[in-house]
């Protein structure tokens, strides 16, 4: 397991429990995964265990845009006024 493998696992800790978080546990733990849960492993990286909540990340450019799991999905109002709120 290379070094950035290893701060990533440590993080999946702290990350949020949405999907992707268990297939991302199992590749850096060297297990085999198929090619839809890679799909999902990497949203969830790429999005930080989708920390401001499970969204819609909006990278259209992105290739795997297509099949992101929360894609189309919005913040409610309330989710937007916690997001703005000075912490």
């Amino acid at each position: 397991m290379t070094e950035e493998m290893r701060i990533v696992s440590a993080d999946i800790s702290t990350w949020g429990r949405f999907q992707g978080r268990d297939e991302l546990a199992k590749h850096l733990a060297g297990e085999k995964i198929a090619k839809w849960q890679a799909l999902k492993a990497k949203c969830y990286d790429c999005m930080g265990g989708y920390s401001d909540g499970a969204m819609d990340c909006e990278l259209y450019s992105c290739p795997l845009y297509p099949f992101m799991p929360y894609k189309g999905k919005t913040l409610t109002k309330t989710q937007l006024i916690r997001r703005k709120a000075p912490k």
